[in-house]
């Protein structure tokens, strides 16, 4: 009797060997969403992250992505990315300001996502996005993208060389809506899918965005001036759910953290060329850019940064002083 119950802990301890080592061989899995539609250039930038990481995390980790803007709506994702419906957004920070005003920081950003990281500003910012929107930050994928001003009429020019834009309706997102209101526009928020039906219909005279993917969905039919130079920064982002960060294997949090690093570097650089070439494109199409003079642009490109940074301090001023001393140069 002592022998058979002695052969069966030998068993048992065996099994659960086995299963242990199951588990521990099992593929780690994270269901993404995504704000923008599969053809606009953020969204193809996100998926080629994607495809990267499950390249590289072949039988360890791998990225499903499950929806975008079709399946939640882009300014509900980010509380979907918080309770774990979701375990991995690839959205714009500033959609979420309510939420996270912390992400004013990035838009505002003067210093290349790259230098961020290196120079401690990502490890400050990491702080507040676990806190409150419970969530790992992987990367700005990508980043150093301006956003321009785009308008179906010429816009007027003060005599401070700063444009004076009164009266003209603008589409945007959070991130410009008090630089918007100080340069005299009133501010309209619309989702991105609506966007060129309100130009269409004359809900907008024009919006503010990064120039990279105007074209792609289709904007440029409408949009005829583009003021230069552009302010702020893209501050499109990949997050990971905390609790699901968490209980990632090392080696898959090794892998995400290797690809994400990767592709911040290699989207930045490769979003400058297609700077390049959209400007060249645009051109051809006929869209005239109206240069502001080198007093009139310092001037412009202040009251944008200082309206974010303002608004930061503000709303929560607890990393403010850290986070601007190293971003704002």
């Amino acid at each position: 009797m002592a022998q058979h119950l002695w052969r069966r802990a030998i068993g048992y301890a065996v099994l659960g060997s086995l299963l242990a080592c199951g588990a521990a061989q099992a593929e780690d899995r994270l269901r993404a969403i995504v704000a923008y539609q599969s053809q606009y250039f953020y969204a193809k930038t996100f998926a080629t992250f994607v495809e990267k990481l499950n390249a590289a995390g072949k039988g360890v980790v791998q990225i499903q992505v499950v929806g975008g803007p079709e399946a939640i709506p882009p300014f509900e994702q980010a509380d979907a990315v918080r309770t774990g419906v979701v375990d991995m957004l690839y959205a714009p920070g500033t959609y979420y300001l309510g939420l996270i005003p912390e992400a004013d920081a990035v838009a505002a950003s003067s210093i290349t996502p790259m230098d961020a990281r290196a120079d401690g500003a990502f490890e400050i910012l990491r702080k507040p996005f676990a806190a409150k929107m419970n969530v790992e930050i992987l990367g700005v994928v990508p980043g150093g993208v301006p956003f321009n001003i785009f308008l179906k009429e010429e816009p007027k020019i003060g005599a401070d060389g700063v444009p004076d834009l009164t009266g003209v309706k603008l589409r945007g997102s959070p991130t410009q809506r008090d630089f918007l209101t100080q340069v005299g526009a009133t501010f309209v928020q619309i989702p991105l899918p609506e966007t060129y039906t309100a130009l269409e219909r004359g809900v907008v005279d024009g919006m503010a965005t990064p120039i990279v993917g105007v074209m792609d969905l289709g904007w440029d039919k409408f949009l005829k001036y583009r003021i230069e130079p552009g302010v702020f920064q893209t501050d499109n982002m990949i997050y990971v759910n905390l609790d699901k960060w968490n209980a990632l294997s090392e080696e898959s949090r090794k892998i995400l953290k290797q690809i994400a690093e990767e592709q911040e570097r290699e989207s930045y650089d490769f979003a400058q060329e297609v700077i390049q070439n959209e400007k060249a494109a645009l051109a051809e199409r006929g869209m005239k850019a109206i240069e502001l003079s080198t007093e009139g642009a310092e001037k412009y490109k202040r009251i944008a940064q200082d309206a974010i940074w303002g608004r930061l301090e503000k709303n929560d001023p607890t990393y403010y002083e850290e986070l601007r001393s190293k971003l704002d140069r």
